[in-house]
């Protein structure tokens, strides 16, 4: 419910919705479909064959520790849905990020704040913010390649410098047909 408050206007309890329009954004309906994540829902592994995002009715939700989601894993969730959001699968764990170098897990805090594109190569790109340790505040904006039908993730490369304090959230991008992306972050 909508609560006048300092911060985020949201009171307890909180409730997942989705939001669809039909006409190019003219007007909106709120619904609540099947399997939508809502706090408190059991979430699960990732299941041994992976998930499959070639459907071209799929859309991918990642739902991250914190920020209304609440009770999950901080490596962040993910839901599926094959039919344009009318119903949803999971939650599924999403596999934690690795350091390239060393392949030791980052053990990253992900945050609500993700967007995810389709590369030529069939892979998803994975945008979003995260924090390097819970007791930290500051938030770091990275880059990562989810393959393997959703069982890794890749490619990971931090988007903003640790040299940035500022805490920098809400990766949003524009990528050409060779894969080539322009990303631009919002840093407080």
């Amino acid at each position: 419910p909508w609560t006048s408050r300092q911060g985020h206007n949201i009171g307890k309890p909180y409730r997942n919705r989705l939001a669809r329009t039909r006409d190019g954004g003219k007007t909106w309906v709120v619904e609540s479909p099947q399997g939508y994540y809502q706090p408190g829902d059991t979430w699960k592994p990732m299941p041994p064959s992976g998930i499959d995002w070639s459907h071209p009715d799929t859309i991918i939700r990642v739902i991250c520790d914190g920020y209304h989601a609440g009770g999950g894993p901080t490596s962040g969730m993910v839901q599926l849905s094959n039919d344009r959001g009318r119903s949803w699968l999971g939650p599924l764990v999403l596999p934690e990020i690795t350091d390239p170098q060393t392949g030791k897990s980052l053990a990253l805090q992900l945050s609500a704040r993700t967007e995810l594109h389709r590369q030529p190569d069939g892979t998803i790109r994975l945008l979003g913010s995260a924090k390097e340790n819970r007791l930290l505040a500051r938030e770091r904006c990275f880059s990562a390649t989810w393959t393997d039908s959703g069982r890794r993730l890749t490619d990971f490369r931090w988007i903003t410098p640790a040299t940035v304090s500022e805490r920098a959230i809400m990766p949003a991008s524009t990528w050409d047909t060779s894969g080539k992306g322009l990303a631009v972050v919002r840093v407080r």
